[in-house]
């Protein structure tokens, strides 16, 4: 079991394979009637939640409502996307590896606070996700979504709307979502996902029925990045990193700009360890124009400082240097989610740090 000293988002879970272009394509035959074959199966461990939602498609009571849980990082996405494919396409084929593959319509809010839905190559599936600065789900886009929902005709096995992370959505988003809940269209599904059941409306989480998914071993995660990651250097240390958490193993182990956070997260954790209080102010002070990119960062070096604690040490750093680390990381981390001046947080971070060093 993996300690964890702060409950921080994306610290240690993991459930799904990551949807990402640079991993093998699905197989999804067609004709799959009677062949016993499920997209569902895609997901890797949580027999438990996994054969519940399985045999509820299959005597035909899966709930309207459904509510996926899992930290970031853990795939709850993606399991969504698999549900809605068994559940409006049963036979398999293209349009199932295409809604797994998150090419659906969007409901999106404009800038003057109306919505629009943005037609994708699966009509019968409409997704929403935090936009903007703040990554809210605003009223405007669940608005949009339901005038789409009823307004057009059902196609297949129905319709289904996709909410991720539902802990975002603002609250007169949460209340327009809520209006839909309680009379909702005939054949629609509405599949939402969040990092914790505590952090969405209670009115909604009523509604909805609960699906908690729990985190893969790493040792599953190291031999999944193994076989499917040839890019991923490293899938020990990331797995370690992320406890297990495929997800978050899989973007920091390839190129883009979490790859680039794992290795300034790295560089970070080694000038820690080895005392080299000039090299961490310095990385520290290459993220003071970029919040977002400083939040990542943070998030990141936790990961790895609470890898170090379970593990006897990661990268040089002591399970000592690292609980020492962690609180600091965290309240720092904590004050970036407010109105707070990012050059000013990190500065006394990296001071406090170093206080720390070595």
């Amino acid at each position: 079991t993996r300690l964890s000293l702060w409950n921080l988002p994306g610290l240690c879970y993991n459930t799904f394979v990551y949807q990402n272009s640079a991993l093998p394509a699905l197989p999804f035959p067609a004709g799959r009637e009677g062949s016993g074959f499920s997209v569902l199966e895609k997901i890797i461990g949580n027999r438990g939640p996994v054969a519940s939602l399985q045999a509820a498609l299959e005597e035909g009571r899966l709930p309207h409502s459904i509510l996926i849980l899992g930290e970031k990082g853990c795939g709850t996405g993606f399991a969504a996307r698999c549900l809605a494919a068994d559940l409006l396409y049963p036979q398999g084929g293209r349009m199932a590896q295409a809604l797994v593959e998150g090419q659906t319509s969007q409901a999106v809010t404009e800038k003057d606070g109306d919505g629009r839905v943005l037609t994708g190559q699966i009509r019968e599936v409409i997704t929403a996700r935090g936009d903007g600065a703040g990554g809210e789900i605003r009223a405007g886009a669940i608005r949009a979504l339901r005038a789409e929902m009823f307004n057009t005709a059902l196609t297949g096995e129905g319709r289904a709307a996709i909410f991720y992370g539902a802990q975002n959505m603002t609250r007169a988003g949460a209340n327009a979502l809520l209006k839909i809940l309680e009379e909702p269209p005939e054949n629609v599904h509405f599949i939402l996902t969040a990092n914790s059941a505590a952090a969405v409306l209670p009115t909604i989480r009523s509604r909805c029925a609960q699906y908690t998914f729990s985190p893969v071993s790493e040792e599953e995660c190291e031999e999944y990045l193994r076989r499917h990651c040839p890019s991923c250097s490293q899938p020990a240390l990331l797995a370690a990193a992320f406890g297990g958490c495929i997800g978050r193993a899989l973007r920091a182990g390839q190129e883009g700009p979490e790859a680039q956070c794992f290795e300034a997260a790295r560089k970070m954790v080694r000038a820690l360890a080895a005392g080299r209080e000039y090299d961490l102010l310095v990385l520290l002070a290459g993220f003071e124009k970029d919040r977002p990119a400083a939040q990542q960062l943070l998030d990141t070096f936790i990961c790895l400082c609470d890898g170090a604690l379970t593990h006897g040490g990661l990268e040089g750093l002591s399970p000592e240097e690292a609980a020492r680390a962690i609180p600091l990381a965290g309240g720092a981390l904590k004050a970036l989610g407010g109105y707070v001046n990012t050059k000013l947080v990190l500065q006394n971070l990296g001071a406090a740090l170093a206080g720390n060093a070595g």
